[in-house]
Protein backbone atom coordinates (compact mmCIF):
# COMPACT_ATOMS: atom_id res chain seq x y z
CA UNK A 1 0.00 0.00 0.00
CA UNK A 2 0.71 3.49 -0.68
CA UNK A 3 0.48 6.03 2.12
CA UNK A 4 0.84 9.55 1.66
CA UNK A 5 3.16 11.63 3.87
CA UNK A 6 1.80 12.99 7.01
CA UNK A 7 1.96 16.82 7.11
CA UNK A 8 3.31 18.16 10.35
CA UNK A 9 1.77 21.62 11.14
CA UNK A 10 3.04 23.43 14.25
CA UNK A 11 1.10 26.91 15.12
CA UNK A 12 3.68 28.88 16.48
CA UNK A 13 3.03 31.41 19.00
CA UNK A 14 5.33 33.98 20.01
CA UNK A 15 6.71 34.64 23.32
CA UNK A 16 4.98 37.26 24.29
CA UNK A 17 2.70 36.54 27.72
CA UNK A 18 -0.14 34.82 29.11
CA UNK A 19 -2.48 37.37 27.55
CA UNK A 20 -1.59 37.11 24.32
CA UNK A 21 -1.37 33.31 24.16
CA UNK A 22 -4.53 31.61 23.90
CA UNK A 23 -5.82 34.73 21.66
CA UNK A 24 -2.68 34.31 19.08
CA UNK A 25 -3.75 30.23 19.58
CA UNK A 26 -6.89 30.70 18.57
CA UNK A 27 -5.97 32.75 15.37
CA UNK A 28 -3.52 30.26 14.37
CA UNK A 29 -5.93 27.42 14.22
CA UNK A 30 -8.38 29.55 12.20
CA UNK A 31 -5.72 30.23 9.74
CA UNK A 32 -4.88 26.49 9.71
CA UNK A 33 -8.52 25.70 9.04
CA UNK A 34 -8.01 28.20 5.96
CA UNK A 35 -5.63 26.50 4.37
CA UNK A 36 -5.57 22.93 4.94
CA UNK A 37 -8.29 20.17 4.34
CA UNK A 38 -9.85 18.33 7.20
CA UNK A 39 -7.27 16.02 8.23
CA UNK A 40 -7.93 12.25 8.68
CA UNK A 41 -6.15 12.44 12.45
CA UNK A 42 -4.66 15.49 14.70
CA UNK A 43 -1.88 14.36 17.11
CA UNK A 44 -1.61 17.04 20.02
CA UNK A 45 1.14 17.28 21.92
CA UNK A 46 0.17 18.73 25.16
CA UNK A 47 3.57 20.54 26.50
CA UNK A 48 3.82 21.23 29.93
CA UNK A 49 7.34 23.59 29.85
CA UNK A 50 5.40 26.83 29.73
CA UNK A 51 3.79 25.82 33.02
CA UNK A 52 5.17 28.79 35.17
CA UNK A 53 6.02 25.68 37.95
CA UNK A 54 7.92 24.24 35.73
CA UNK A 55 11.81 23.54 36.90
CA UNK A 56 13.80 23.58 33.35
CA UNK A 57 15.16 27.30 33.15
CA UNK A 58 15.35 26.96 29.41
CA UNK A 59 11.63 27.43 29.96
CA UNK A 60 11.54 30.75 31.57
CA UNK A 61 10.60 32.52 28.49
CA UNK A 62 6.96 31.66 28.63
CA UNK A 63 5.60 30.98 31.75
CA UNK A 64 1.77 30.52 32.01
CA UNK A 65 -0.54 29.76 34.48
CA UNK A 66 -2.34 26.10 35.03
CA UNK A 67 -5.63 28.14 34.31
CA UNK A 68 -4.04 29.39 31.34
CA UNK A 69 -2.88 25.70 30.25
CA UNK A 70 -5.96 24.22 30.73
CA UNK A 71 -7.67 26.47 28.25
CA UNK A 72 -5.21 26.21 26.06
CA UNK A 73 -6.15 22.55 25.75
CA UNK A 74 -10.36 23.00 26.14
CA UNK A 75 -9.29 25.37 23.07
CA UNK A 76 -7.22 22.45 20.68
CA UNK A 77 -9.62 20.07 22.19
CA UNK A 78 -12.88 21.41 21.25
CA UNK A 79 -11.78 22.81 18.48
CA UNK A 80 -11.05 19.50 17.14
CA UNK A 81 -14.42 17.68 18.49
CA UNK A 82 -16.45 20.92 17.11
CA UNK A 83 -14.93 19.59 13.58
CA UNK A 84 -15.29 15.90 14.49
CA UNK A 85 -11.82 15.30 13.71
CA UNK A 86 -10.31 12.33 15.51
CA UNK A 87 -7.23 12.93 17.75
CA UNK A 88 -4.34 11.03 19.84
CA UNK A 89 -3.11 13.15 22.37
CA UNK A 90 0.26 12.80 23.98
CA UNK A 91 1.73 15.03 26.89
CA UNK A 92 5.34 16.16 26.39
CA UNK A 93 7.41 18.40 28.69
CA UNK A 94 7.21 18.88 32.76
CA UNK A 95 10.11 18.97 34.92
CA UNK A 96 9.53 18.81 38.50
CA UNK A 97 7.23 18.10 41.36
CA UNK A 98 4.39 19.77 39.81
CA UNK A 99 4.19 18.94 36.09
CA UNK A 100 1.82 16.44 36.56
CA UNK A 101 -1.11 19.38 37.50
CA UNK A 102 -1.37 19.90 33.54
CA UNK A 103 -1.92 16.69 32.68
CA UNK A 104 -4.36 15.85 35.38
CA UNK A 105 -6.48 19.13 35.30
CA UNK A 106 -7.17 18.72 31.35
CA UNK A 107 -7.66 14.33 32.07
CA UNK A 108 -10.09 14.99 35.09
CA UNK A 109 -12.32 17.35 32.60
CA UNK A 110 -12.66 15.09 29.33
CA UNK A 111 -12.49 11.46 30.43
CA UNK A 112 -16.13 11.75 32.61
CA UNK A 113 -17.81 13.29 29.39
CA UNK A 114 -15.81 10.96 27.19
CA UNK A 115 -16.51 7.89 28.86
CA UNK A 116 -20.63 8.44 29.34
CA UNK A 117 -20.23 9.30 25.30
CA UNK A 118 -19.01 5.60 24.98
CA UNK A 119 -21.69 3.19 23.60
CA UNK A 120 -20.43 0.20 25.71
CA UNK A 121 -19.84 1.89 29.09
CA UNK A 122 -23.31 2.50 30.17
Amino acid sequence: MNFPHPVIIQVGIPETGEADYIPRLAEGLSRLEELLPKPDIALVVGGVDPYEKDELPSADLLKLTKEALFERDMLVYNFLQDRHIPTAWTTAGGYGARSWEIYVQFLAHIMPQRIAAAPNCK
